[in-house]
């Protein structure tokens, strides 16, 4: 199927929206705990400060800029690291809805008044967030087509089956503490990514470089990563540049 109108896109991830579903099902949740429960999530005071002092002394052009910037950057690291079987952005679905949540949260605290705390988000949140929900539910789809695909393969064979699924769980559950650690200033960037590839060599072993299946995980790969290209493009770009201009117009505002 050819990607040359809009419909395409919208039928691409209408047929896949289980995967969008999914994503926002998790950042919703995460989002509701740290707006009831912020005390749980104070871990988050920690990256938020430096990004304070990143942004105090930029002009309002520059505000806008380095929004763009860091969420163009991290809606692509998303999706291409979804090829890590999907874990990566399952994580960030979890951590972005709370650190939304947690914010969300401070900004009431701060200002006690639900509209002043609504009317500093909702502006760009309405561009932003589906933005934000195609890049994790692409890079979620792009990496679990190969456990979809090995569970599959492995319908008639439960313990080659259950052993996938678990080894599956087991890295999400250890990439997930990595991050929380990461959250903590325990360990750094670099060491975040190097402990969260050596999860990852157990999975690439059993799910890609399986013989077996090996020519059954390249089928499609391309067509794949071809949508993810047009999606990006064509709707998570401008929906991103619109919520950085609103979000600069807002920041001036906040300033004045």
């Amino acid at each position: 199927m050819k990607i040359t109108r809009s419909n395409n896109i919208y039928r691409y991830i209408s047929e896949h929206r289980k995967y969008f579903f999914c994503v926002i099902v998790l950042y919703a949740t995460a989002f509701a705990l740290a707006l009831f429960l912020p005390q749980a999530f104070t871990f988050f005071n920690a990256p938020l400060s430096e990004i304070g002092e990143k942004i105090a002394p930029l002009s309002n052009v520059d505000f806008a800029f380095y929004i763009l910037y860091n969420n163009l950057s991290n809606s692509l690291m998303t999706i291409i690291s979804g090829l890590f079987f999907g874990i990566v952005p399952l994580v960030n679905s979890f951590l972005n809805g709370a650190i939304f949540g947690y914010v969300s949260a401070s900004t009431y605290n701060f200002t006690a008044s639900f509209s002043r705390t609504f009317f500093s988000f909702a502006p760009h949140a309405i561009f932003e967030l589906p933005a934000t929900f195609l890049s994790l539910g692409l890079g979620f789809k792009f990496g679990f087509r190969f456990v979809r695909n090995y569970i599959e393969f492995y319908k008639n064979d439960s313990r080659m089956k259950i052993f996938g699924i678990l080894l599956f769980l087991l890295s999400l559950i250890m990439v997930s503490y990595l991050f929380y650690l990461s959250n903590l200033r325990f360990i750094s960037s670099f060491q975040l990514s190097f402990y969260s590839l050596l999860m990852f060599i157990p999975l690439f072993i059993l799910f890609i470089f399986n013989p077996r299946i090996a020519k059954i995980q390249k089928k499609g790969f391309y067509n794949e990563l071809r949508y993810a290209v047009v999606v990006f493009l064509t709707v998570i770009l401008p929906l991103f540049v619109i919520g950085a201009i609103i979000e600069g117009i807002v920041f001036s505002m906040t300033r004045a």
